[in-house]
C-alpha cells in the first residue's frame, strides 16, 4: 500500500514537471538535449526584472534599473547536455530573440553582464548557475503574455545551464534609477 502511494506521488510529481515545462515550450524553443534540472512556479507573487548589469553601487550589488511585476512567475533550469559550443547555443537563443513577437528590454553577455557569482547566487539564488564571466548571458524580454528572462551560462567544468522565468504580469511599476 505505502509503495503504491509513493508511486502515486511520482507520478502526479512528474506530471507537474512535464506540465510546466509544455508550459515554457510555448514561450521559447528548447535547445536539443536540452533536460530539466530544477522547475518552480509563483502564483501571484512579487517578482523582480532586471534590466541593467549587476554591479556594485554604494557598495551594495545591484540593478541600476529594473521592473518589479506583480503575477505568476514560472522558473525552469535547463541541463543543456550537448557537446555544441557555447556560442553556438547563445546564437541560437540571440537569433530567437530578434523574432518579430519580441521585444529585447535588456541584454548583455560575457564580462558585460557584470559578476555570475551574483547573478547565480544574488539574484537567482541557484548556485549551478555559477560559472565563467566570459561564457554567459542574459537577456530581459516582452511578449504580449508578459516577460521573460533568460540566462545562459557555462561553468568550468563545461556544463551548460539556461534558466528562464516566465512572468505573466498582474501589475508592473519601474524601480526608480540610481
Amino acid at each position: 500500500m505505502f509503495k503504491a502511494l509513493v508511486g502515486l506521488i511520482a507520478v502526479v510529481a512528474m506530471q507537474l514537471v512535464y506540465a510546466q515545462a509544455e508550459i515554457a515550450e510555448q514561450y521559447f524553443p528548447i535547445y536539443r538535449n536540452a533536460v530539466i534540472s530544477k522547475t518552480e512556479t509563483l502564483k501571484h507573487t512579487a517578482w523582480y526584472l532586471p534590466l541593467a548589469k549587476y554591479q556594485k553601487i554604494n557598495g551594495v550589488w545591484q540593478f541600476s534599473k529594473a521592473l518589479d511585476l506583480q503575477g505568476d512567475v514560472t522558473k525552469v533550469t535547463y541541463l543543456i547536455k550537448t557537446h555544441d559550443l557555447y556560442n553556438n547555443i547563445a546564437t541560437f537563443y540571440q537569433t530567437w530573440t530578434g523574432t518579430p513577437s519580441i521585444e529585447v528590454l535588456f541584454s548583455c553577455k560575457n564580462r558585460a553582464c557584470g559578476s555570475s557569482n551574483e547573478w547565480a547566487n544574488g539574484h537567482f539564488h541557484a548556485r549551478n548557475l555559477y560559472g565563467m564571466q566570459n561564457k554567459q548571458r542574459y537577456w530581459a524580454l516582452k511578449t504580449a503574455t508578459g516577460y521573460i528572462a533568460m540566462y545562459l551560462i557555462e561553468r568550468g567544468n563545461g556544463q551548460k545551464f539556461l534558466h528562464i522565468e516566465t512572468f505573466t504580469s498582474i501589475k508592473t511599476t519601474k524601480k526608480p534609477t540610481s
